[in-house]
């Protein structure tokens, strides 16, 4: 069962050149067609298109959504944007239990869906437990340095969690 990814978590891991921390921790990811088109198509020359564009077929595979009525009407409920209506809509497609997720809105909209949705930050927590990094303080650093947005408390909070405060 593949873990489902947005687009943040592909642009951010690939800003500080980690987006191999996926396939080892999760194994192969799915994302949908809105979010290979904003990573790959809009993005070309960002962070996360070339690397994503690469790692197609060995352990990104894109999946249209089948459910586009299902995407509309989230987005008409929440105001979230389409890609990460069609990462939603798409883990429960596909009978995932994973999804990677970093806004605050789309989180919210997984509301009671039986998900675990793992932020960015919590892919770093994930992969110094695995021995895939040795601290998670630089990483976090890194994110806030690229624009990912991370609130002190919540910084604070990923530390502790992660053995390093």
């Amino acid at each position: 069962m593949p873990a489902v990814s947005n687009s943040s978590p592909l642009i951010h891991l690939s800003a500080l050149g980690d987006l191999d921390l996926l396939p080892r921790l999760f194994g192969h990811i799915s994302i949908p067609v809105a979010v290979f088109r904003e990573v790959v198509e809009e993005g070309s020359g960002q962070p996360g298109a070339r690397e994503v564009e690469t790692a197609i077929g060995e352990w990104i595979t894109v999946h249209p959504v089948q459910r586009s009525s299902a995407v509309n009407s989230l987005m008409d409920r929440t105001g979230i944007h389409h890609g990460e209506a069609e990462a939603i809509v798409l883990a429960g497609e596909l009978q995932s239990r994973m999804l990677l997720l970093d806004d605050q809105a789309a989180v919210t909209a997984v509301g009671a869906l039986s998900l675990t949705v793992i932020r960015t930050p919590a892919v770093y927590i994930a992969a110094k437990r695995a021995g895939l990094t040795t601290s998670v303080r630089p990483k976090l650093d890194g994110l806030r340095k690229s624009g990912f947005r991370l609130r002190e408390s919540h910084y604070q909070f990923i530390l502790k969690s992660a053995g390093e405060l």
